[in-house]
């Protein structure tokens, strides 16, 4: 176990999870058999992130150019406004992409039309349904999880384009519960967000087990509510160097 890695974890050096009883790790073996729920995060373990290599990012920033260009600002200027308040808007402060896209304009001191907020939210839309695109096996292994008898859930702070398109996504049908923080108001590292999910599977923390990649600090988050941890490494992760949260 790494400095800073909370007391009830375990560490995954891959971007595999169990798929039986028991797993190997580091010479000691990990057993599932107490756990009745496993719940993942979703961006940087079941899918990529925005620290992915450098082609993803390269596509988030010809969707921001894009969308800047068609409300004819500067593409900086466009993003800083959009990662303002983020924290708010993960929680709900806007309903729905196109009242965010009306807010940011507001504070450039732009005016748009309805129709030009609907072509720039499409934009983002389409990245968005793009960029969810699943770690190879993932998808399977929620499958094999919940034909083994498990449980799966979701925990994500997401804002309000990813909670609107969730129903369309490869995830949705496996997954028995996905507490997204846009519509619970709240979000990681909360431990009422890992409570929540605990209730809506109708397991006890004790036995659930999280599996995310350390953001947000997520990890402190579900230790404090008494869920057991593991640390999702990829090779981008690796490159950075120690994520844990």
């Amino acid at each position: 176990m790494e400095a800073g890695t909370p007391p009830n974890s375990e560490r995954a050096e891959s971007q595999g999870v169990p798929r039986t009883g028991t797993f190997t790790r580091s010479n000691q073996t990990f057993s599932m058999s107490r756990y009745r729920a496993v719940v993942f995060d979703l961006w940087g373990a079941l899918v990529d992130d925005l620290r992915s290599p450098a082609a993803n990012r390269l596509r988030f920033g010809h969707k921001m150019d894009e969308m800047a260009e068609l409300l004819g600002v500067n593409g900086k200027e466009f993003v800083e406004a959009r990662f303002a308040g983020f924290d708010e808007r993960m929680i709900g402060a806007a309903p729905t992409t196109e009242a965010a896209l009306s807010g940011i304009a507001g504070n450039l001191g732009i005016e748009i039309d309805d129709g030009l907020v609907h072509a720039v939210a499409e934009v983002w839309y389409a990245y968005v349904r793009c960029s969810i695109s699943p770690r190879a096996g993932t998808v399977e292994t929620i499958s094999m999880l919940r034909e083994s008898g498990f449980k799966v859930g979701l925990i994500s702070n997401c804002i309000e384009e990813f909670a609107l398109l969730w129903d369309s996504t490869p995830f949705a049908p496996p997954v028995d519960a996905a507490v997204l923080s846009f519509e619970v108001d709240a979000a990681k590292p909360d431990p009422a967000i890992h409570c929540m999910a605990s209730v809506w599977l109708e397991v006890s923390p004790e036995r659930c087990l999280y599996i995310g990649d350390g953001a947000d600090p997520e990890l402190s988050g579900a230790s404090e509510a008494g869920v057991s941890v593991v640390l999702m490494r990829s090779p981008y992760d690796l490159a950075d160097g120690n994520r844990v949260g």
